[in-house]
Parts: C-alpha cells; sequence; structure tokens
C-alpha cells in the first residue's frame, strides 16, 4: 500500500490524472528538465502519459509528488529512491518547479526518503549523479552526507556530451552524517522529528 509521507513543510503522496495540470506547469520549463532523464513536456497529454507510466512497487520509495502542506493538491515537484540492478542500492532522483527553487524543499523531500530508506532496512546505499555544471544539485547532494565518487567524463546524454558526478552515502554513514546536513539546513531543521508517515 502506499502511504503518504508528511514533513515540517511538505507532503509527499502518489501522484494521480488529477496532478497532470501541475505537473505540466513545471515540467515543460526548459530549466527544470535541463538536467533530468526527461525532455520538457510540451502539452498536457505528455504530462498525463507520464503519470500513466509510473509503475509503483514496493522495493521502490515514490515517485512521490511533492506538495506544500497549504495546497496538497497541487504538486511542485517528485522525489524518489529506485532500487537499482545492484543488491541493497537505491538512487535518489529529485526535480522541484523553478518557482520554489532555494526554498530547502528538495533537501527537506530528499532527506525525509533517505531516512525512512535506512530505517526500513531497504537499501545499505543510496546514489545519485548529476552533471557536473549543475551546481544547485551538487550542493544539495553534499548537504544531504553524500560523498562524490567519481566523475565520469564526455558522457553523451540528451543529445550532449556531460561530465557526470557519481555521489553515495551508506548506512552506516547516515547517522551521524545525516543528522550534521540536518543541522547545515536551518529552513528543514525539523524535518527528522517531523518525518511521520500516514
Amino acid at each position: 500500500m502506499f502511504r503518504k509521507i508528511e514533513t515540517k513543510n511538505l507532503i509527499l503522496r502518489q501522484l494521480n490524472q488529477e496532478d497532470a495540470a501541475s505537473v505540466f506547469e513545471y515540467a515543460s520549463c526548459a530549466d527544470v528538465a535541463r538536467y533530468t532523464s526527461w525532455v520538457p513536456h510540451t502539452s498536457l497529454d505528455d504530462s498525463k502519459s507520464f503519470i500513466s507510466s509510473i509503475r509503483y512497487s514496493s522495493h521502490n520509495l515514490g515517485p512521490y509528488g511533492i506538495c506544500l502542506k497549504e495546497s496538497q493538491g497541487h504538486v511542485i515537484g517528485m522525489v524518489q529512491i529506485i532500487s537499482t540492478k545492484r543488491r541493497f542500492e537505491g538512487q535518489l532522483a529529485y526535480s522541484i518547479s523553478q518557482k520554489f527553487w532555494r526554498r530547502g524543499y528538495g533537501f527537506e523531500a530528499a532527506f525525509c526518503l533517505i531516512q525512512k530508506s535506512f530505517e526500513e532496512k531497504m537499501f545499505k546505499r543510496i546514489s545519485a549523479k548529476c552533471g557536473s555544471e549543475n551546481i544547485s544539485s551538487k550542493h544539495l547532494l553534499k548537504k544531504l552526507g553524500m560523498q562524490c565518487e567519481g566523475c565520469a567524463r564526455s558522457r553523451y546524454y540528451k543529445g550532449r556530451f556531460w561530465d557526470l558526478e557519481f555521489y553515495a552515502i551508506l548506512e552506516r554513514e547516515w547517522e551521524s552524517i545525516g543528522k550534521a546536513a540536518l543541522c547545515i539546513d536551518k529552513s528543514a531543521k525539523n524535518v527528522m522529528t517531523d518525518a511521520i508517515s500516514r
């Protein structure tokens, strides 16, 4: 059963077709899509098809629609930790509407899922990747306590060459590093204590 998650400022919940308009609102933005695995949505039908393509599984966390508590019907982004082909490893991915950049919501949502995945013993290792020029995402991953494990230079992706950086955090590191990460981001200082599954 898919359960929504509540944090200090956010509701993380399952996406449905009623979310198509709000998904299209941010997914049609080229700046949002630039560093994601998908291209900008060009029509509402793109967003509807995207939502229809989602398959939820007990092996994954998400994808969750990110909503502000005061407007739970309006999706402002997505976050997920998906099981990889490697046993006990999950991969973190997220996207946030440009209107809500630099407000700590990406950190809050990602922190909550990492905490949940380790508490429930779903994974031993959580990884993420981002383009080396994506400064904001690199900053977020480091703030989460993830370590950069290397860079793959000139990977061809979405029609161009990228330098991709790879990050990860281990379960045994999370207790100390995760708490330190929480202290760094003052806007989300109560995320850990306020994260409640419903």
